[in-house]
């Protein structure tokens, strides 16, 4: 009787378990896709509020040093917001050349400074240096492209010639030396930072918007995230906006 008892409790434990039915998984699947749902609008907002808050900080960075240089070194510093393709300009409308994502700064030496290319030599006339590459923004921003948000891209900052830079030896300093600056456009937005000024109208209001790539060209009224960059004309301070 022991014997039979312990057989039956054996074959009990070899029982093959049941396996999830097609309905249960499907419940399953349902469920996961309900939570992506739900979770990815503000996941995807999150990481686009990250990417958008590193590249203002870029060009925050950017700003601040054109802004040190010219005070630490006594000298005229122009900045240069330039267009730059991007890979996505045609899902957003961008113009010709892209939107705007590049900053460049150029330092201006006068004649009868020490020519920096020397070191010995006394200029003859005005040169101007680029010491480092082009800043451009991450993929998938951009700066605004509506006066309105971005008053320091509008008409006002647009030079005279686009090929003003001609009447101004441009080098750019390079690992190997001093070489011809060759800009990557010719379209391209500047005022200069001196050491305790600007060039730029004191009675109005300069700002930069850098905005989503999608909010690049819309109206103010249509962009709920972007991080805002204003200069003191006369003072030169750099402030910060975000909503």
């Amino acid at each position: 009787m022991m014997k039979s008892h312990f057989v039956v409790k054996c074959r009990d434990l070899r029982k093959p378990a049941q396996g999830f039915t097609l309905i249960e998984l499907m419940v399953v699947v349902a469920v996961v896709a309900l939570l992506l749902a739900l979770v990815m609008p503000g996941l995807m907002g999150t990481l686009g509020a990250s990417k958008l808050t590193q590249a203002g900080d870029k060009m925050a960075g950017f700003l601040s040093e054109a802004q040190s240089r010219a005070y630490g070194q006594g000298r005229p510093v122009e900045v240069r917001f330039y267009r730059v393709p991007s890979s996505e300009d045609s899902l957003y409308g961008a113009p010709v050349g892209g939107f705007f994502r590049g900053g460049l700064m150029l330092e201006y030496f006068q004649p009868g400074e020490t020519d920096p290319r020397t070191g010995t030599a006394a200029l003859a006339r005005p040169l101007a240096v680029v010491r480092q590459a082009m800043v451009v923004l991450p993929e998938g921003t951009a700066m605004s492209e509506n006066a309105q948000m971005s008053t320091l891209l509008g008409m006002a900052t647009r030079p005279a010639s686009q090929n003003a830079a001609a009447t101004v030896e441009t080098v750019m300093k390079t690992a190997n030396g001093y070489e011809p600056f060759v800009p990557l456009s010719e379209e391209y937005r500047s005022f200069v930072l001196y050491p305790e000024t600007t060039s730029l109208d004191s009675e109005s209001k300069w700002h930069l918007a850098v905005v989503p790539e999608t909010d690049a060209a819309r109206p103010p009224a249509a962009v709920t995230n972007y991080y805002t960059l204003l200069v003191d004309p006369v003072t030169t301070r750099l402030s910060i906006y975000r909503p």
